[in-house]
């Protein structure tokens, strides 16, 4: 797990990551992020929003491009739901009388928040204030 044989040696061990948007790129690598066990005894930190995740990936990853940003967002998105079996690795297209699955996000720049005009700049400051829709019926309003 990482940790050093010796508890006096913490400072040689060697931690990383996979780096997912690599693999991605060079490898068509189907790869995906997700947040496990928060708030238990052994990862008391963190929430469950993957926007948040996504914008953690930037800092992690180095990837703060706008193809960066689609990338990341696809691992949290259609990639995540593929992951579990639940849809296919392309944006679906919405039919009028679909039952759709998304989310409507507040990007009203007067609550003092950067203004949202881009997936990317959701990506770089994800907004709290968000309504969720699960086949076609509100699952989640208001903050995350």
């Amino acid at each position: 797990m990482g940790r050093p044989s010796d508890p006096k040696d913490g400072s040689s061990r060697v931690r990383g990551t996979l780096q997912i948007p690599q693999m991605i790129e060079q490898y068509q690598f189907q790869g995906t992020f997700g947040i496990n066990n928060v708030g238990n005894a052994f990862t008391p930190q963190g929430n469950c929003d993957p926007l948040r995740l996504a914008s953690m990936c930037v800092g992690v990853y180095q990837a703060g491009t706008k193809g960066d940003a689609e990338l990341l967002f696809q691992c949290i998105s259609t990639s995540a739901k593929a992951a579990i079996g639940c849809g296919n690795l392309k944006a679906p297209k919405l039919e009028e009388g679909d039952e759709a699955d998304f989310v409507i996000f507040n990007i009203d720049a007067s609550n003092g928040r950067r203004p949202k005009g881009s997936l990317a700049e959701l990506i770089y400051d994800p907004p709290g204030e968000r309504t969720t829709l699960y086949t076609g019926h509100v699952v989640q309003l208001g903050m995350v």
